[in-house]
């Protein structure tokens, strides 16, 4: 008889830890490059994350960065879905050694976010312009964890 193995349940710590360890040094590459850190919200979400969580839960976020347009509250959303924003970031051969190190990270880093955020979503926001976003957009790269709290990546990318 084989022994018993008990399924083991992530935890947020774990799956922090993880996504943390992935990003572990990483600047996001714009016009200015910005650190990658870890957010999580303090409410438990009634729904996957969007736009309208983003501004109540992490107003704090935005504002208290340096870089981050804000308030957070006058800025205009997008949501890009998930796998549309990562598969800008695949590491390609040939291309300039630190890019190719930048995107083999940036890879590890959401392939991390996939595996362990339910329903991960990008969501961007900054001051509109046209059909799109410029100036210092603060990116959100979050989903469900398994507290029912919304976790994940928050950056700057600086776009004129």
């Amino acid at each position: 008889m084989l022994p018993f193995h008990p399924v083991v349940k992530a935890t947020d710590t774990k799956i922090k830890n993880q996504i943390v360890k992935a990003a572990s040094g990483l600047s996001f590459m714009s016009e200015s490059d910005h650190p990658v850190v870890w957010i999580r919200s303090a409410s438990v979400a009634s729904a996957p994350a969007n736009a309208w969580f983003i501004h109540h839960a992490f107003s704090n976020v935005t504002d208290g960065d340096a870089m981050a347009d804000k308030p957070l509250a006058k800025m205009k959303s997008e949501t890009v879905p998930f796998e549309s924003f990562a598969s800008r970031f695949k590491p390609v051969n040939g291309e300039d050694k630190d890019l190719y190190a930048y995107h083999l990270q940036m890879t590890n880093v959401l392939d991390a976010v996939r595996t362990n955020l339910k329903n991960p979503v990008v969501i961007r926001l900054g001051r509109p312009s046209g059909n799109g976003l410029v100036g210092a957009i603060s990116v959100y790269i979050v989903g469900t964890l398994p507290s029912g709290k919304i976790g994940g990546l928050f950056t700057v990318s600086v776009e004129t």
